[in-house]
């Protein structure tokens, strides 16, 4: 793999197993390497691979390709143990340490449209990161604080709950729409 802000490059069959494995995050594109004259000096007989443009446009943490603030590449676990055996010796990896992301559950292709708060993500992140785990969006009712919290956030922020009350209004409008009346009529 090759990186050029903000391009990465991959050798055709790193995209061939990347693709194989269905990783998620990203999407491939054609690359046209060429060498300079330097380089043929130097290496006369040295032909190199074919490539392709690695596409991220994964969330970090969510995807198996993702890109962190400072445009970092992050790759899952799983994505690693795909691409470990294509001599990544020479790659810089470190744990991706972040917990805060910037979009909502469900706003992406790749990422679960849930009702409530995502609670299987949170018990995901929850067990990889060693910071605390802040969570946020589609957090309404004390409930489902209390689930976030059970699932193992540190924190759980409500924000639409508290500070839009046409918000709140309509939700709890509908609930009592749903109610089955007292006199048993539909």
């Amino acid at each position: 793999m090759l990186e050029s802000f903000p391009c990465l490059i991959v050798t055709a069959r790193l995209k061939q197993v990347s693709e194989q494995a269905d990783l998620t995050g990203s999407s491939f594109d054609e690359a046209l390497v060429t060498t300079s004259a330097t380089f043929r000096e130097l290496y006369p007989n040295r032909k190199l691979p074919s490539f392709a443009w690695l596409k991220v446009h994964g969330v970090a943490g969510r995807a198996d390709f993702g890109l962190a603030p400072g445009h970092r590449l992050v790759v899952s676990e799983r994505a690693y143990d795909v691409l470990r055996p294509y001599q990544l010796e020479h790659a810089i990896v470190e744990p991706f340490g972040g917990f805060r992301f910037d979009h909502a559950v469900g706003d992406t292709d790749y990422s679960p449209l849930c009702e409530g708060p995502d609670l299987d993500l949170v018990r995901a992140l929850t067990q990889r990161l060693t910071v605390p785990l802040l969570a946020e969006e589609r957090i309404r009712t004390p409930q489902e604080a209390r689930a976030a919290l059970d699932a193992g956030a540190w924190a759980a922020i409500v924000g639409a709950a508290i500070t839009r009350p046409q918000w709140i209004t309509a939700h709890s409008v509908a609930a009592i729409e749903q109610r089955p009346s007292l006199s048993g009529e539909a």
